[in-house]
């Protein structure tokens, strides 16, 4: 992992980075920038539970205070896209 971090010769440049986190209900998130895709409650149970999609602009709101999910559906829908590929059940 080291020489992905530093940019040694041979490591292959991604698009996009994603990270999945089991605790506090799951959380999976994936970054392309400018966007930066999150999913809240992924591992919430009942049939209340649903996930919370967020959406962020880091460009112009690094502090991701604005959620942009439902003004850019076409963003969420080519990012969500690429965590069912990316993602997989433990």
């Amino acid at each position: 992992m080291v020489p992905a971090l530093i940019g040694g010769p041979g490591q292959k440049e991604h698009d996009h980075l994603f990270w999945s986190c089991d605790e506090l209900d799951g959380q999976r998130a994936l970054l392309e920038w400018p966007w930066k895709l999150i999913h809240r409650n992924t591992e919430a149970q009942g049939a209340a539970a649903s996930a919370e999609v967020l959406l962020f602009n880091l460009d112009t709101d690094p502090g991701e205070k604005i959620n942009l999910a439902a003004s850019n559906a076409d963003v969420v829908r080519k990012l969500e896209s690429k965590v069912q590929n990316v993602w997989r059940a433990p």
